[in-house]
């Protein structure tokens, strides 16, 4: 998604200010998210902004819990926007803070750089982006697709334990203190293996099972 802004700041519903972001920058293939809410409701089931990013086609990846530094560039953000504008404004009501916010969001697109980017702001990052357009928020369908794909990247402890959505899953034990990649992949029923277990390197180690909110009504 091109460049950055808060969804906690931005006007309505969460869902509603991703729908916006993304009328605004495009629909990104994938989008790194932590595991607090609203992504993931009292760790136990997928929150609506999972839901609305894959309706619109995006994959969901969630770094690993604790680890809040692969987010860096976004924490980064949220302290910039925090000290630069929203500490430093008086507003005159929630339309108002909307609406700056929206011109500190140009500003900061066009003007801020990070190391992490190679020092280029976030519209020199995206100019030559092809963007995917986003599907009204209006026209989205209810309920949970049939298909899309949700990752999660966790770190196997010495207890060979991986947790997803408070599942418990027993990894083999050369895994062991490993990172590995699993994927809900909701085209596959449960019965049939839908959670997809990688290792680092790419190679499928384990199948499990996981009811899927599309498949649990």
């Amino acid at each position: 998604m091109r460049g950055f802004i808060s969804i906690w700041y931005a006007p309505g519903t969460r869902t509603g200010a991703l729908a916006a972001l993304m009328g605004r920058h495009g629909v990104p293939r994938r989008l790194q998210l932590d595991n607090g809410t609203p992504f993931v409701l009292g760790s136990s089931r997928l929150g609506e902004i999972v839901r609305s990013c894959l309706c619109q086609g995006t994959t969901p990846v969630f770094i690993p819990q604790g680890e809040p530094w692969r987010n860096g560039v976004v924490e980064r953000f949220n302290d910039t926007f925090n000290q630069r504008f929203f500490r430093s404004e008086r507003f005159r009501s929630r339309e108002h803070v909307a609406e700056r916010a929206l011109a500190f969001e140009r500003f900061h697109n066009a003007n801020h750089r990070y190391r992490a980017t190679g020092r280029r702001t976030p519209d020199e990052l995206t100019a030559a982006a092809k963007r995917r357009a986003a599907i009204p928020r209006a026209e989205l369908p209810a309920g949970w697709p049939e298909q899309g794909r949700v990752e999660f990247i966790r770190f196997i402890r010495s207890d060979q334990q991986l947790r997803i959505l408070r599942r418990q899953i027993t990894m083999p034990e050369h895994l062991t203190y490993r990172y590995v990649t699993a994927t809900l992949d909701l085209a596959i029923p449960s019965q049939q293996g839908n959670l997809l277990v990688c290792d680092h390197e790419g190679e499928l180690v384990q199948r499990a099972s996981i009811v899927t909110p599309s498949r649990s009504r």
